[in-house]
């Protein structure tokens, strides 16, 4: 019966220290200076004009997200197609591109 009472005084300590919020010290933080906020905004997704700008800086195109497959279409069908270089994933730089992707397939520009 010990055994059980230390078992769930423990238990409990732990789900308190879980649930406890912790209390942060107050910094003195002040607002970025205008060169961050710049930089931040230069940090936005850069529009190419077209494939051969986009390919100079990322050879093998941009995909959208891992999971999708380069295809091509053969005889009306779209069929897996092997790429020559390895894609970047970045949702973002697609989604400023896509009207770079020509087969609709989710890679832009792929090589």
């Amino acid at each position: 019966m010990r055994k059980l009472k230390t078992i769930a005084l423990a238990a409990s300590l732990v789900f308190s220290l879980a649930v406890t919020p912790t209390v942060q010290a107050k910094s003195n933080k002040t607002m970025p200076s205008s060169s961050t906020v710049r930089e931040i905004k230069s940090a936005a997704p850069k529009k190419y004009s077209n494939c051969e700008a986009l390919n100079a800086v990322y050879p093998g195109g941009v995909a959208k997200n891992r999971t999708l497959k380069n295809l091509k279409t053969v005889n009306g069908k779209k069929v897996n197609a092997t790429s020559k270089k390895p894609h970047k994933v970045n949702s973002s730089l697609y989604a400023v591109n896509i009207k770079l992707d020509r087969d609709k397939d989710g890679i832009a520009c792929e090589v």
